[in-house]
């Protein structure tokens, strides 16, 4: 027979802690997303203006990548 005390405890996350983990969730993706979206055109600069494919970071290169 189960005392009074050895009640099963209810399963998962209370709501309070349910909404704080999809909150932390959702910041953590957004700044995956706008990590990638900030730094990404960096990087394609970069390799762009490589000395490997001859470009020249002139004014007419610059815009004409762009």
């Amino acid at each position: 027979m189960a005392s009074a005390d050895s009640e099963p405890s209810p399963t998962g996350p209370s709501p309070a802690a349910a909404h704080g983990s999809a909150a932390a969730l959702t910041l953590g993706a957004l700044g995956v997303v706008f990590g990638d979206i900030g730094t990404s055109p960096l990087y394609a600069m970069k390799q762009t203006f490589s000395p490997e494919y001859g470009l020249t970071p002139d004014e007419g290169s610059v815009y004409g990548v762009l």
